[in-house]
């Protein structure tokens, strides 16, 4: 138990020698799951959360001591979480990195459309030679109503990008 204080107290110190597994960050999400937490090299046996707070509470100023470690230790590793992830965050040029990897999501996305409608216009051109295949009035007109419902509900052929214009429509 002296030995999880411990650990505790080097990462709420920002120890720099000190660097938390994986799973005892994960563990101290819940009391339950720092109770059941082993690290074999730390020398930190998992038990009972019961347990702990008995223990705790006999050897190391009260379980609640413990859980206010537990606390200040996920402060303390968010708050060196968000500096490593952001140190330049709000400066002119992470914006501007920023506005290029949009740039970037912007194109990749266009393209996607383009092969998108594409690949509709195509499908709709099949559809339309089956039923025309069919020398049934009933199919054409089951087509024409189809393809109008489904054009309805997409908002970029009433207002199309120059990456999904399509030349002649898809009615017919």
């Amino acid at each position: 138990m002296k030995t999880l204080v411990a650990t505790l107290e080097r990462i709420v110190a920002k120890d720099s020698e000190f660097s938390p597994t994986r799973e005892l960050t994960e563990a101290l999400r819940s009391q339950g799951a720092l109770a059941r937490h082993a690290d074999e090299m730390l020398g930190i046996v998992a038990m009972s959360l019961n347990t702990q707070k008995v223990i705790a509470d006999e050897c190391c100023g009260g379980y609640e001591k413990l859980d206010a470690l537990r606390i200040a230790a996920i402060d303390t590793l968010a708050a060196i979480q968000a500096k490593e992830a952001g140190p330049n965050r709000g400066t002119k040029e992470a914006l501007q990195q920023e506005i290029d990897e949009l740039i970037v999501r912007i194109a990749l996305l266009e393209q996607d459309l383009g092969q998108l409608t594409w690949a509709f216009g195509r499908i709709v051109a099949y559809a339309r030679s089956q039923a025309q295949e069919m020398n049934d009035p009933h199919a054409m007109t089951r087509f024409k109503k189809e393809l109008s419902a489904v054009e309805s509900g997409l908002s970029l052929l009433r207002k199309p990008l120059g990456t999904n214009v399509i030349h002649g429509g898809f009615g017919g």
